[in-house]
């Protein structure tokens, strides 16, 4: 009768307490573990997708003499809707430049399907919440669009292009002129001269392709980096990036994955991660001088 009772006396409310001490122990010790992990195979994901995005920019300057597009201005001809034939092929029997609305909205919507366009870590939009400086910007960790479609026409990325690689030439004077308008507009010390100067017009570039970024982690949809630019100032910080001012190497300035970094793909078909600082010593333009001393990011 006396091993009965014990048999079936069960645990004790100290026992108890112990075993969910111990389990709430294990719990701390496996979530950090379990984060960084997570982390780590979202920024390799990502790091694969720009990859894969400059993969189909060199598909495309293949098919064009080893041209870049230009820049479309007021038609929202974006780069995500004109390397896309090359990043599906079922894009390859859109008119991607057409003006018929219907084959327009097909044509978002293929685009908005691929999730090569977009980071893991920043996926959703912030529909209008404007902390970065713009009404469709993103985020370290939201995409850009598609609030405000007068600058993104539905679309939606977590990636920015490289704005000193568009084409000139080969559009609009009008195209031309609002390229070079951004690229210099509000910078001290770039006029509008200047600013073609140092547009990279390919395919010669003065410079190795392994040197030249394409394509990075951003807030927006491309801008033009200066040496003189700054990292995000206040209000903004390296969480929301900063849209809204010329100093535009603060659309890419993000601390999107650990250890403060973000990810680039270059011109000859490589891409890593770069260490924010990192940002103010690749050669953005033509004649790009690295500043001494590099900015502070923090």
């Amino acid at each position: 009768m006396s091993h009965d009772r014990r048999k079936n006396r069960g645990f004790t409310l100290v026992e108890l307490l112990v075993v969910i001490g111990i389990i709430a122990i294990l719990i701390g010790i496996l979530l950090p573990a379990l984060r960084r992990a997570r982390q780590s195979a979202q920024a390799a994901q990502c790091l694969s997708n720009i990859r894969q995005l400059d993969m189909a920019l060199a598909a495309y300057m293949q098919a064009n003499k080893n041209h870049v597009f230009p820049y479309y201005n007021g038609t929202n001809i974006l780069w995500q809707v004109i390397i896309l034939p090359h990043v599906t092929p079922r894009a390859a029997k859109f008119d991607i430049f057409t003006n018929n609305a219907i084959t327009a909205a097909e044509v978002i919507k293929m685009q908005l399907g691929e999730t090569v366009y977009f980071c893991p870590t920043a996926r959703d939009p912030l529909n209008g919440a404007n902390i970065s400086g713009g009404g469709a910007s993103g985020t370290a960790f939201n995409c850009w669009g598609p609030v405000n479609s007068n600058f993104t026409n539905g679309m939606m990325g977590s990636y920015g292009f490289n704005g000193w690689l568009y084409r000139l030439g080969i559009s609009t004077a009008a195209d031309d002129a609002a390229c070079l308008n951004n690229a210099g507009n509000g910078v001290t010390g770039w006029t509008t001269t200047r600013a073609q100067d140092a547009m990279w017009q390919l395919p010669a570039t003065g410079s190795s392709a392994a040197e030249i970024p394409c394509f990075t982690d951003s807030n927006w949809i491309d801008a033009w980096p200066h040496e003189v630019d700054k990292p995000p100032q206040p209000p903004y910080t390296l969480i929301t990036g900063e849209k809204s001012s010329q100093e535009s190497i603060r659309r890419f300035c993000l601390t999107r994955h650990s250890g403060k970094h973000v990810n680039v793909a270059f011109l000859d078909g490589h891409a890593e991660p770069i260490d924010l600082q990192g940002l103010w010593k690749l050669k953005w333009h033509r004649g790009w001088s690295t500043p001494d001393p590099l900015p502070v990011v923090k």
